[in-house]
């Protein structure tokens, strides 16, 4: 099943699909109205469903029936699949509305195990396959990064990490216990404390600090910025001497690693540590910097 290329769809499926049937619920008027072979769409819909619900016999689907949900669903009421597309949007509704933790997780037991054996195999399959299958595995998925984040939510629970060290290193964040209240900001991911928060609010969200009225009023002429943060909106210049620097390509090298340790302060990973005292940093320059304090105490 592996080297067909079966388990390829599986993080997205696992992390979006609630997302695709409100989409169905929410955009029912025009799914009636304009889909291309309605009855075949509707029949598919209806088998699917049932099947899934089939699948999963351990969640109690009819547990919690929600009122909105029957109002949201209604241009479904005379299809055979209207009942249980009710109890699964009841089931997605009841889920979201258990707050910020919840929307990290699978909310269905089963399927999050499954995905569990499922990757774990992906990671320690490749070591065990020949030439020809190794090739195989490589045309569906990423070898060199196949240790992922367990937060669904989080970009790397498809993009991964090269070993288990650095994926259990990032998922460590996520349980940190102060957290950016932006909603999408990858600051949620958690900081190691309140000073944290506020230093990453005032340099990510600086309309919600003091600082804002400080940073607009500048006048300073600034040089093109054309590296461009991945996560906000955020650009970045740097003014190279070229002395110092024989090519474009050493410039953009060191341009785009200043703009990747931006990124990192994102989430609060700080992977520079003091071999002195253990204090880490996001930059590897702050670090040097900071190990000097020991040294001119000696």
């Amino acid at each position: 099943m592996v080297l067909s290329g079966d388990m390829a769809f599986q993080d997205y499926a696992v992390a979006k699909w609630f997302y695709h049937v409100m989409a169905a619920v929410n955009d029912s008027d025009k799914l009636l109205e304009k889909a291309v072979d309605l009855d075949n769409r509707l029949e598919s819909l209806s088998i699917a469903l049932d099947e899934f619900m089939d699948t999963y016999t351990e969640q109690d689907w009819a547990a919690n029936p929600v009122d909105d949900c029957y109002k949201s669903c209604r241009l479904f009421e005379n299809q055979p699949f209207y009942e249980n597309l009710v109890l699964l949007t009841s089931h997605i509704y009841t889920f979201q509305q258990k707050g910020f933790e919840a929307r990290h997780k699978i909310s269905i037991d089963a399927l999050a195990k499954a995905l569990e054996r499922n990757r774990k195999l992906l990671e320690e399959l490749p070591v065990k396959l020949s030439t020809s299958d190794l090739e195989k595995y490589g045309r569906f998925y990423n070898e060199r990064k196949k240790y992922k984040c367990t937060k669904i939510t989080c970009r790397y629970f498809y993009e991964g990490f090269q070993d288990a060290k650095a994926r259990k290193k990032h998922v460590n964040i996520h349980d940190r216990p102060f957290r950016c209240e932006v909603s999408d900001c990858l600051g949620a991911e958690g900081f190691a404390n309140q000073k944290d928060v506020e230093k990453h609010t005032r340099a990510f969200h600086p309309e919600m600090s003091d600082l804002a009225t400080t940073f607009n009023s500048t006048t300073t002429k600034r040089t093109a910025a054309i590296h461009a943060c991945s996560i906000c909106d955020k650009t970045f210049t740097r003014n190279f001497h070229k002395r110092y620097y024989n090519s474009i390509v050493s410039i953009y090298i060191r341009t785009d690693k200043f703009c990747r340790n931006h990124e990192l302060s994102h989430r609060g990973e700080r992977p520079h540590e003091c071999p002195e005292c253990g204090k880490a940093f996001t930059r590897l320059n702050d670090m040097k910097r900071h190990v000097k304090i020991h040294e001119r105490g000696r």
